[in-house]
């Protein structure tokens, strides 16, 4: 079984429109390096109301 690690793009979905997730989701590790969130074993996904969660639990359960 595979796992979903990242999902590349969304064009056009609940608050989502034209979000990239590679140029969204960067972060500098300790080395100074630029890496990407990538989904892990468990998540949490936490944040305000109308800020994407349910549209993004809505995507990956129709995969």
């Amino acid at each position: 079984m595979s796992k979903i690690k990242k999902i590349a793009n969304i064009d056009n979905f609940g608050i989502f429109k034209s979000f990239d997730w590679d140029s969204n989701l960067k972060y500098q590790n300790k080395q100074g390096q630029d890496e990407i969130y990538d989904f892990k074993e468990i998540n949490i996904l936490y944040g305000r109301n109308y800020s994407g969660k349910t549209s993004l639990s809505k995507i990956i359960r129709s995969l």
